[in-house]
């Protein structure tokens, strides 16, 4: 009768180290995830290119897992200030109605200690009186303890096969954790989530030599496997009159599973593909979890040209054979002699690169036994030619065999020949996984298993990063809302926040929870706002000169240079003269520019006297009695109702007055709210620009922009680009941290939104952002994965609250847009 140790292939298990029941030893990994489906091609080769420099550097047998872990309801948490606890709820319901799962990859090696025998086998040779004393009462069938040597000698061979792997793929040792979680999970695929111990380890009885024995007696250790065995324990059962599948009952719920195997792979499949990326792209493309595991037998290229070469004589052998018979030879006998001699070449190639002997299986699950078979067929069909064994009578081996072990399985049915390049083109480490690892919930991933994106907002921050979002998409593309959202959960998180709505069409006042937290500072040219705006007093101190200058020449329609140097030479002045009459104002700019002894000056002053009390143009102009109004609320929303602004891509030599004033202004609001984060290091802030291409299409408001998230980022501060056009992001592309780029009206737009992205602009990828509406775009999160969202808002109250979308009466009356 086998133990559970033959069972699951573990005795016992210290740090990353996997040892087997019969001796044998692994070192186990966690491979890191790739965000692979939007990768260019080059980009998928390269990684395609580290795989297979992978199956090289292993130089042992090596099993590698393909699993899914679970983001359950009941599992999402994150912390935040009073009022979170509702939307941390609905954001609950909305992961439940999700398959929300993420693969995670493991890979065991083999490790060779340099002896020959196995571990513990050298035990009974030692002369010690320890040692003979324990095994006199241990059983013939009893493995041996473990030598404390023996584990330093596993843990100093860990280490170089560590170095070794960790230059040719970034990988970490597997944490004791996440083996719990790989025993436990076996039994639960298909029903839930396992709870873990946050004190579980393996443990071992410790065998210290007698205080009176020689002193090369040494520690050993006996491991007591049950810490081990129980945790994958379970009631397995195959019902012969069903299909083959096993019933197990853990206590957590009862499951079907089923396992298969995979037959031959075609010939020259093509890649990148589907028809190659057999452990990502068939898994990924369905709405529920598929477990994967491949068990390899890793042969050196001499000793597999060895076998490849006999093989060709064989082959040659039976060719002749059957072309002297009567019937001639068949087309398998010819084929079997191109493609030996095909393998033989690329196993001479530069690379000398090695062979593997590899079973590849596959576990489905689900709670009942029609939903495991509708799964398994459309499995199947994902597969398309690629046979899928379903074995009867070897369901339960298996099931184990997709338990981590350090033998390399035991079903040796399925073992098919595989290249370095073929293990590569695989792409077990793919994925479609955006967003932070924590954070609230913002959508998911569409395609496929629909996996949800969490986002926060703090991370850039917290980890040094650029702290700037860009939310880029044409009308009605989503973008507007999203950015709320965003702005929402950080509001709720205890952020401090403060909006720019020139519009204005921001929905904060609609959210009655919210209305003693909104303050709005309302900025129009009516009179009595002189100076709310001046940029002599609400710019930070080593800013005010540039910023003042900036916005005085922005008012004036092609100021000729000498009126530039004026009103340059007449701002420093005021600026540096702290004993000047009136105090440091944009009207005492004027009065220095008449005080000036040059025409030009006298000139410009006259052009912006008249400007100055015009509509918005009072909000820039103070006096020495003008006092600045900075709503002291949780959100402050800065309204310019008044703002006429130019059209998206128009000339600025085109711009009206109006339009003129309307885009200085925004660079003046943009300095406020510089202003307002620069407060209180300690506490996050949050400031939304919407309609931010006008900032971003003068070099004054891409300076603006600069140093406000260069600054943001040392304030603790996130900062919000909401804009229609991408035309003139380049130069601030590496202030940008996060991108949601949702739908463009335009072939040119889509290319050059997706070049921004870093993704190939294929036809297909141009077509598809060109068709995105309702929430739909391409994420790019702080670490560079690219992948299609949608954003989503399970609340239809706040998403009707933050729509900008004008409605007519009908649609009022008929209910929310979809």
């Amino acid at each position: 009768m086998r133990s559970s140790a033959d069972l699951i292939g573990l005795r016992y298990a210290r740090a990353n180290l996997l040892i087997g029941p019969g001796g044998e030893a692994a070192a186990l990994y966690r491979l890191p995830d790739v965000t692979y489906p939007l990768l260019s091609v080059a980009d998928k080769w390269g990684v395609q290119g580290q795989l297979e420099a992978l199956a090289h550097a292993v130089q042992g047998d090596f099993s590698l897992w393909r699993l899914s872990r679970g983001l359950t309801a009941d599992r999402y948490a994150a912390t935040g200030g009073t009022g979170l606890a509702p939307l941390l709820e609905q954001h609950r319901e909305a992961i439940g109605r999700l398959d929300a799962r993420r693969p995670e990859t493991y890979l065991a090696v083999a490790l060779n200690t340099g002896s020959s025998r196995r571990l513990g086998g050298a035990v009974l040779e030692a002369a010690d009186r320890v040692r003979a004393r324990v095994f006199s009462l241990a059983a013939p069938k009893v493995a041996a303890p473990i030598s404390g040597r023996e584990l330093a000698q596993l843990a100093e061979s860990e280490a170089l096969l560590s170095e070794r792997l960790g230059g040719v793929i970034g990988l970490r040792r597997a944490t004791t954790r996440e083996l719990e979680w790989l025993l436990r999970r076996g039994p639960l695929r298909g029903v839930g989530e396992p709870d873990l111990d946050q004190l579980w380890q393996p443990d071992a009885l410790v065998i210290h030599p007698a205080d009176d024995e020689e002193t090369d007696a040494e520690t050993l250790y006996e491991p007591l496997g049950w810490d081990l065995w129980r945790l994958p324990a379970a009631a397995v059962l195959e019902d012969p009159d069903e299909p083959p599948s096993l019933r197990v009952d853990a206590d957590e719920g009862t499951g079907f599973q089923a396992f298969l195997a995979l037959g031959p792979l075609a010939d020259e499949p093509v890649f990148p593909g589907p028809a190659t990326e057999l452990l990502s792209a068939p898994l990924d493309a369905l709405p529920f979890a598929v477990d994967a595991v491949v068990h390899a037998r890793w042969l050196g290229n001499r000793e597999a040209l060895g076998q490849v070469r006999k093989r060709i004589v064989d082959a040659e052998q039976s060719y002749r054979d059957q072309l002297e018979s009567s019937h001639g030879p068949a087309w398998r006998a010819d084929d079997d002699r191109t493609l030996a001699r095909e393998y033989e070449q690329v196993l001479q190639s530069g690379a000398r690169p090695p062979m593997l002997y590899a079973s590849i299986g596959l576990a489905v699950a689900a709670e009942t036994r029609e939903v495991l078979e509708r799964r398994i067929e459309m499995l199947r069909t994902q597969f398309g030619d690629i046979e899928l064994h379903r074995p009867r009578g070897l369901q339960e081996a298996l099931f184990f065999d997709h338990l981590p072990r350090a033998d390399g399985g035991r079903v040796r049915d399925y073992v098919q020949q595989l290249t370095a390049e073929q293990f590569g083109a695989m792409v077990p480490t793919a994925t479609t996984t955006v967003g932070d690892r924590d954070g609230l919930y913002l959508g998911y991933t569409p395609a496929g298993v629909r996996r949800p994106v969490l986002y926060d907002a703090e991370a850039p921050s917290r980890e040094s990063r650029a702290s700037a979002v860009m939310i880029a998409g044409t009308l009605g593309s989503g973008k507007t809302v999203a950015a709320q959202l965003i702005t929402h959960a950080a509001l709720l998180r205890g952020s401090v926040v403060v909006d720019f709505d020139p519009k204005p069409d921001h929905g904060w006042t609609n959210l009655p929870d919210l209305h003693d937290r909104v303050g709005v500072l309302e900025l129009t040219g009516a009179e009595g706002q002189e100076g709310r705006l001046d940029p002599m007093a609400i710019g930070l101190e080593d800013l005010r000169e540039e910023l003042t200058v900036s916005y005085l020449l922005e008012l004036l329609r092609d100021p000729p240079a000498s009126w530039e140097h004026a009103i340059a030479r007449a701002v420093r002045d005021v600026t540096r003269d702290v004993t000047r009459e009136g105090g440091r104002t944009t009207r005492a700019v004027l009065v220095r520019l008449r005080e000036l002894d040059a025409p030009a000056a006298a000139e410009v002053a006259d052009a912006l006297e008249v400007i100055a009390d015009v509509g918005l143009a009072r909000l820039g102009f103070g006096t020495a009695a003008a006092t600045e109004e900075l709503v002291q609320r949780q959100l402050t929303t800065i309204r310019t109702p008044g703002l006429t602004l130019p059209e998206p891509g128009v000339s600025r030599e085109t711009y009206t007055r109006a339009e003129r004033i309307s885009v200085a202004t925004l660079s003046l609001v943009a300095a406020l709210a510089l202003r307002l984060v620069s407060n209180d290091r300690s506490r996050h802030k949050v400031v939304l620009l919407d309609e931010a291409w006008f900032l971003l299409a003068s070099s004054q408001g891409r300076a603006v922009i600069n140093r406000l998230v260069r600054l943001a980022r040392a304030y603790n501060a996130t900062v919000l680009l909401v804009t229609q056009r991408l035309d003139d992001v380049e130069e601030i592309r590496d202030l940008v941290g996060t991108w949601l780029i949702f739908g463009q009206d335009a072939d040119s737009e889509a290319t050059h939104a997706l070049e921004l992205l870093g993704v190939e602009p294929s036809p297909a990828r141009v077509a598809m952002l060109r068709g995105a509406r309702a929430g739909r775009c391409i994420m790019r999160d702080l670490q560079g994965r690219v992948a299609e969202v949608q954003v989503d808002c399970p609340d239809s109250g706040l998403l009707e609250a933050f729509n900008t979308t004008p409605r007519t009466r009908s649609d009022a009356e008929g209910g929310e847009r979809s």
